[in-house]
């Protein structure tokens, strides 16, 4: 056999051989140093795997930027292309404002001749019929004997004043108007065929030559909608760069001059005047200021143009206004007053004259304020007559002041119109304390007393907002009132005693009650009830 073979020796040395001694502990250690080699290895490729990470990130960014930046060469070309455009456009506006202005200009020059001829037509009417019944009290003579020794043209204004007065009461029969009418309450404000003929060729050659002002320029220098276009365009395609370069706030003096000259055909107090609303650059920069459907949402809550129509209405309608109530206005004339306080309205309604302080509504609320004070001191003229005059009421004095009063009972209403737009105070100070008492008051404390002071009263109060009464103390009116209610009180003492008839006296002295309790001088009010018995408005007084 092989082992028989092998030499003694070797065998002796095979058998003396001995494995080593492996306690638990060793082998625990020597798994702990290789954990902790593999754990290191671990963490080495997390490293490695988290700068891969990094690396892919950047390399994400990179072909974006380099992808968007294969779109610098057509940015470039657009903004190229719009700053070429808009260069031009204010050259071909900076060109033009020069005729729109003069046009602007020459429009609102006729207007204010035709608003000055009739205020002067007026006002000769009142003073020639003054002076013609101021010679009529100082002679005992008949009617007619006024006009003897006046001169033919003071003559003829009173002709011509009379029959357009008797021209107006036949139309308003005709119509079925003349039942709440009263003489006075219209204004004089008709114009010779020869004068109204010239105003509107006058009128339609500055039209005419409006429509030729950008007839050699291309319709994208002043078409409205195309120049919008322009910079919708824009905002779509690179939002970030028009947000930044302040678009909204350029726009509006832009487009001035285009709207300036639209505008022009433009009257407010015209009746049936072209509604700014309805005009296409209206509608146009309307449709601009709202976000486009398609806009996302955090560019809809931060549309860069939505003031942009307001800020339009401020700097080309709002001047406009402005000017035609410095200019144009008749705060005595009851049709444009209601025109222009629903103007006022409409423009509130798109977001004008939200802060206090706006310097735009300060300067329109001045204007009206102004011109309505001037209309109180220059077209208020109520003469007073001797009372033997004017208990004939048929008698020219009595008809004349009679007028007049209407006149400013109606200049009443329309300051009044004005409640909620213009703030209290002042608008109280105009219609109450320089006209009402100062004007109005002292003429129905000089007048007969009756059912027909007490109808003038009824029209007065009738005009006063319910809101002047509300945060009133029981019992107490306003301060300014204090005249009126003292007059009707001796109204109806006077009724007692003057007219023979009761019951034209109690229903007379009851109206008077009513009209002392919407007023809330109650206290007044309950001392003619219990005076003279009315004791079916006892009760209801203080409701």
């Amino acid at each position: 056999s092989a082992n028989k073979s092998m030499p003694h020796s070797f065998m002796m040395k095979v058998e003396s051989v001995s494995l080593p001694v492996v306690s638990l502990e060793t082998v625990k250690r020597k798994l702990s140093n290789r954990l902790k080699s593999l754990q290191e290895i671990h963490r080495s490729h997390k490293r490695e795997h988290e700068k891969v990470l990094q690396v892919v990130n950047s390399s994400e960014d990179t072909i974006a930027a380099l992808e968007e930046s294969g779109n610098g060469g057509q940015r470039y070309k657009f903004y190229k292309e719009m700053m070429l455009y808009i260069q031009n456009l204010v050259d071909c506006l900076s060109e033009k404002i020069i005729q729109i202005d003069a046009l602007e200009s020459e429009m609102h020059q006729i207007y204010q001749k035709q608003a000055a001829a009739l205020l002067k037509c007026r006002k000769e009417d009142i003073s020639t019929e003054s002076a013609y019944i101021q010679r009529l009290s100082n002679t005992t003579g008949s009617f007619s004997s006024g006009l003897d020794g006046h001169d033919d043209k003071a003559q003829n204004l009173l002709e011509a004043c009379w029959s357009r007065r008797r021209q107006r009461r036949e139309a308003r029969e005709g119509t079925g108007e003349n039942k709440e009418h009263h003489e006075g309450m219209s204004s004089d404000d008709e114009q010779p065929p020869v004068e109204v003929a010239a105003f509107q060729d006058k009128k339609e050659t500055i039209l005419r030559d409006a429509e030729k002002v950008f007839e050699d320029v291309h319709e994208e220098f002043h078409g409205v909608n195309r120049i919008l276009l322009k910079f919708a365009q824009w905002r779509q395609q690179f939002f970030d760069s028009y947000s930044e370069a302040y678009i909204s706030l350029c726009l509006p003096k832009l487009l001035n001059p285009l709207i300036r000259l639209q505008l022009i055909k433009w009257n407010p107090l015209e009746l049936d005047y072209l509604d700014w609303e309805e005009m296409p650059w209206f509608q146009e920069i309307k449709k601009f200021s709202h976000p486009p459907v398609n806009m996302m949402e955090p560019c809809r809550e931060e549309h860069p143009d939505a003031k942009v129509l307001t800020s339009v209405l401020e700097k080309a309608v709002v001047p406009k206004v402005i000017g035609f109530v410095e200019l144009v206005w008749d705060p005595l004339s009851s049709s444009q007053t209601n025109r222009l306080v629903q103007l006022y309205r409409r423009l509130q309604e798109h977001c004008l004259f939200e802060d206090d302080p706006s310097k735009v509504k300060q300067s329109l609320l001045n204007s009206i304020l102004l011109k309505t004070r001037k209309s109180i001191d220059e077209d208020v003229f109520i003469p007073m007559y001797s009372k033997s005059h004017l208990v004939d009421r048929m008698s020219p004095q009595s008809k004349f002041q009679d007028r007049q009063l209407w006149a400013a009972v109606k200049l009443l209403g329309n300051i009044i119109q004005w409640d909620g737009l213009i703030p209290k105070q002042p608008l109280q100070e105009l219609g109450l304390d320089k006209l009402l008492n100062r004007y109005i008051v002292i003429t129905l404390l000089n007048m007969p007393p009756g059912t027909d002071n007490v109808q003038k009263c009824r029209k007065v109060i009738a005009s006063f907002p319910e809101s002047w009464f509300k945060d009133l103390k029981d019992g107490d009116s306003l301060p300014q009132l204090y005249n009126l209610s003292r007059h009707l009180l001796q109204t109806a003492h006077a009724l007692n005693v003057n007219c023979s008839e009761n019951t034209c006296v109690r229903e007379t002295q009851a109206e008077v009650v009513q009209l002392l309790k919407k007023i809330k001088a109650l206290e007044y009010a309950e001392t003619i009830v219990q005076q003279y018995n009315l004791q079916d408005f006892k009760e209801g007084l203080r409701k």
